[in-house]
């Protein structure tokens, strides 16, 4: 079942772009996101929350590898 929200995760570059275009507002927590994400895009909590989790961790691993 994990399997399957990853595959999903990966899939959609929109969530990523949207998730960027938050954080560069500096208008919300970020930790508030996977809600924005479920409204916006009408997702499941656990999809919001996988897709978030994915995000940060890519986000994480740029700013170590710069």
């Amino acid at each position: 079942h994990k399997e399957y929200q990853m595959k999903e995760v990966e899939l959609k570059d929109e969530y990523y772009f949207y998730l960027d275009a938050l954080q560069k507002s500096g208008k919300i927590n970020m930790f508030e996101t996977p809600r924005h994400l479920q409204k916006k895009f009408g997702i499941s909590r656990q999809i919001a929350f996988a897709v978030f989790a994915v995000w940060s961790t890519n986000k994480m691993e740029e700013r170590n590898a710069q």
